[in-house]
C-alpha cells in the first residue's frame, strides 16, 4: 500500500476522529455482509464440544443452554451471571469438577492441533507467500487489545486512513461494556456508510474448522474473479500468557515448518513474526481452527458473485 493517505472523510466528532467513526460505522444492528462456513475440521471440534457440553451438563444440569466453548474473558456479563447462578443452584463442588472438564477440555483439542501438525496437511506447504496480503504493522497497546490491532492494521491498509487500535478497543468496549469479541468489530467494514466513505467493498468470511488450504484456495479464487481485489486473514491462537484467552494475528503465509504471523504483540518483528507448526497448529485448535477472511475490492469493480462455492463447504 502506498504511504500515500486518502482524504479524511467529514464526520461530525465529539471525542476524536476514531470515536466518531467507530459509533458511526458500528450501529446496533448485526452484519450483514458476513458469511458464516464450515471448514473440514468442523465436524471434529463440533464432536467435542457435544462432549463438553455433555460433561458439564451432567454435573451442572441447569447449565445446558449457557456456552462454556468460549473463554471466559469473551462472555457477556448476562452469561456469566447465569452461570453463576448454575453453579449456586448445583452446589460448591461444581466449579472444580467443571473447571476439570474444561481443563481436559482444552487438552483435548491442543492435541488435535498437534495431530494436523503431525498429518500430511500440516507437513505440507499449502499458504504460499503472497497469496495472502500483508498489511502494515500496528503494535497493540495492552493485554486485551490483540484484536483492536489487527483490525487497525486492515483498516489501514483497506481505506488509506490511519487509525489507533486503542481508540478503536476504547469506542467498543464502552458501547458494549466487555471487551468485545472479534466478530463485533466486523461491523467495522460493514454497510453502505463504509462503501460511501471509502469506496470499497468488503466480504467477509468467518471459517470454523478451516485448513491452511481451503484459505489458500479462497483467497486464490478472489484474486482470480477478482484482480484488483485484496485479501487478508486474522486467526485467533491460544494465549502465551492465559490458556483460556485467545490472542488474533495476521496470517500471512507458512514454509516447511513454520508459518509466519503478524502478531501485534511482537513489536520486534513488524515484518512478521515466525512460529513452528507443531506450536501454530496446536494454539490455533484452541481457537477451533477459525479463520476470518477479509475480501476488499474498490466499488467500481466489485462483483456481486462472492468467490466461494454455494455450498456451505469450501472446496
Amino acid at each position: 500500500m502506498s504511504d500515500t493517505l486518502v482524504a479524511r472523510p467529514l464526520i461530525a466528532l465529539e471525542k476524536s476522529w476514531e470515536y466518531g467513526l467507530v459509533e458511526a460505522l458500528v450501529g446496533d444492528e448485526p452484519a450483514e455482509n458476513v458469511r458464516a462456513l464450515r471448514g473440514p475440521h468442523h465436524d471434529a471440534f463440533d464432536g467435542m464440544c457435544a462432549s463438553l457440553t455433555a460433561a458439564v451438563t451432567d454435573i451442572v444440569p441447569n447449565a445446558a443452554d449457557i456456552d462454556f466453548h468460549q473463554p471466559a474473558r469473551y462472555v457477556t456479563e448476562a452469561q456469566l451471571g447465569a452461570r453463576r447462578r448454575a453453579f449456586k443452584e448445583a452446589g460448591r463442588s461444581t466449579h472444580y469438577d467443571v473447571d476439570q472438564e474444561l481443563r481436559a477440555f482444552r487438552q483435548q483439542l491442543g492435541l488435535y492441533g498437534k495431530q494436523v501438525a503431525w498429518s500430511r496437511e500440516g507437513q505440507e506447504v499449502t499458504l504460499p507467500n503472497g497469496v495472502l496480503d500483508k498489511p502494515r504493522f500496528v503494535r497493540q497497546y495492552g493485554g486485551m487489545a490483540c484484536t483492536a490491532a489487527c483490525i487497525s492494521m486492515l483498516f489501514q491498509d483497506i481505506t488509506g486512513e490511519r487509525v489507533h487500535g486503542w481508540r478503536f478497543e476504547k469506542s467498543m468496549s464502552e458501547r458494549m461494556g466487555i471487551v468485545a469479541e472479534s466478530s463485533e468489530y466486523s461491523k467495522l467494514f460493514d454497510g453502505e456508510l463504509f462503501r460511501d466513505l471509502f469506496g470499497v467493498e468488503v466480504s467477509q468470511l468467518e471459517i470454523t474448522g478451516a485448513s491452511l488450504g481451503v484459505i489458500n484456495r479462497i483467497a486464490q479464487k478472489a484474486r482470480s474473479r477478482l484482480p484488483n481485489s485484496r485479501v487478508f486473514c486474522s486467526v485467533p491462537l491460544q494465549s502465551d500468557a492465559f490458556p483460556d484467552t485467545w490472542h488474533h494475528a495476521i496470517l500471512l503465509h507458512d514454509e516447511d515448518k513454520t508459518i509466519t504471523l503478524l502478531d501485534p504483540k511482537a513489536d520486534l518483528f513488524p515484518q512478521g513474526r515466525q512460529i513452528g507448526k507443531s506450536e501454530f497448529y496446536r494454539r490455533w485448535a484452541a481457537g477451533f481452527f477459525r479463520a476470518h477472511m477479509y475480501i476488499a475490492v474498490p466499488t467500481e469493480v466489485f462483483a456481486p458473485d462472492l468467490p466461494y462455492p454455494a455450498t456451505n463447504q469450501p472446496r
